[in-house]
């Protein structure tokens, strides 16, 4: 996995909770970090660290897995928009943005990053302010996708209905419906 979001999550982590919590994480997982917490944006890394880092996170602040995701996509949309300005459009529809994500944006992430492996997102139109997008990857990070659909609908200023219509039991896959119901306030 690249090392892009594992700096994502450490400096939202310290952003938002100080760097002592990020240290005590760190600390707390030792050796099941295999480079004990230092990572680079284009390294490469087990997926299992961030599944580890999520949890000591969650456990350490006594929060739900759903919020510590929520809160980071936000911030993780953000960053992704700073870094790739090119791929968000002040006047671009979400239904259109989460429709490139495959053709555009993940097809830009290999060219970029040979060796990247993003999640393949198929979208299908199913009426006209609804998709239905289907995540597989060879990694279980299914509700980090929710949460990222939620963070677009927010960074896009749309309320949106999410539901997984199915989820795989390792969380590798799913699908979802994607409503957009009204535009935020």
């Amino acid at each position: 996995m690249k090392g892009t979001v594992f700096v994502e999550l450490l400096d939202h982590v310290e952003d938002k909770y100080g760097l002592d919590v990020l240290d005590k994480v760190i600390l707390a997982l030792g050796d099941k970090l295999s480079t004990k917490g230092a990572y680079t944006t284009v390294g490469n890394y087990p997926h299992q660290e961030m599944l580890e880092l999520a949890s000591a996170i969650c456990t350490l602040r006594g929060e739900s897995l759903e919020s510590l995701l929520d809160d980071f996509a936000r911030s993780l949309m953000l960053s992704f928009e700073r870094m790739h300005p090119e791929f968000f459009h002040k006047d671009q529809d979400i239904l259109d943005f989460f429709m490139s994500l495959e053709s555009r944006i993940h097809t830009d992430v290999r060219k970029i990053y040979p060796d990247a492996r993003p999640p393949l997102i198929l979208c299908r139109k199913t009426a006209e302010d609804s998709l239905e997008i289907t995540y597989q990857s060879a990694r279980p990070l299914a509700l980090m996708a929710v949460a990222l659909t939620r963070a677009t609908g927010a960074r896009f200023n749309e309320a949106l209905e999410i539901e997984v219509l199915t989820l795989a039991e390792d969380h590798s896959s799913m699908r979802m419906l994607v409503k957009r119901t009204k535009t935020s306030a």
